[in-house]
């Protein structure tokens, strides 16, 4: 029933939220078969947001690249759009540069990383969507006595992944960043970037007994407030 659940989802956001109308605004660094196939796995995961927040995020074009598989973290990592040009270099690829004003997704050939690195792009498009889940973690992580959860180290993952995990189905939905030195070159805001982004990749993509099967029998509260987004909420 998960996946039928999800499948009755995705129709419901082409046909309300217009899903899929405008292709996401994705490139590959390069024309190697290997960037090409998951810049279009960037591509189909933007197809699955609503119209408006990938109209909002097209403002700003991304670059895509195949994520080496021993690189840090093993997944993904999303570079915000930086008022200069730079050169990024990954262990095992060639190093390439990048004109100002444009952002980078790095990504592994699998559609769940897919998604959630270009969910990345969409906090950055969409700041005040970003912050409705932030309100939210800082409320879920607020004791009855106005004190905080602490910051520790995420059971399971590597060393220096910290955060507050409260009763997500994976710990890493409540990782936190410390700020970046200078936000306007591209540092992340400090606090719970990650809620926003695993939710929406646990909706969407993955084997769904296994992630929204859990989210819909662990965390209601996070699945409705998501789906309250996804068919509510748009820029303005």
């Amino acid at each position: 029933w998960p996946a039928a659940w999800r499948l009755q989802l995705q129709r419901r956001l082409r046909a309300e939220r217009d899903a899929g109308h405008d292709p996401a605004r994705v490139a590959p660094v390069g024309y190697a078969p290997a960037y090409v196939d998951v810049t279009d796995r960037v591509r189909r995961a933007a197809e699955q947001l609503p119209r408006s927040w990938v109209g909002r995020a097209n403002g700003v074009r991304v670059l895509v690249q195949r994520q080496p598989l021993k690189a840090h973290g093993g997944g993904g990592d999303y570079h915000r759009k930086v008022p200069y040009d730079r050169t990024l270099t990954t262990a095992g690829e060639p190093s390439y540069t990048i004109a100002a004003g444009q952002a980078v997704i790095r990504t592994l050939p699998d559609d769940a990383i897919a998604l959630h690195e270009y969910v990345h792009h969409i906090q950055d498009a969409l700041p005040e969507l970003d912050r409705q889940f932030r309100r939210l973690h800082v409320r879920r992580t607020t004791r009855p006595n106005g004190t905080r959860d602490p910051i520790a180290q995420l059971k399971d993952y590597t060393k220096g992944t910290r955060g507050r995990a409260d009763g997500y189905i994976d710990p890493y939905f409540g990782r936190e960043y410390a700020a970046g030195k200078d936000k306007a070159t591209g540092g992340w805001p400090e606090g719970p970037m990650e809620v926003m982004t695993s939710t929406y990749e646990t909706l969407l993509a993955g084997r769904p007994s296994e992630t929204v099967g859990k989210l819909m029998q662990k965390d209601p509260e996070l699945l409705e407030f998501a789906l309250g987004a996804l068919f509510r909420y748009d820029p303005d």
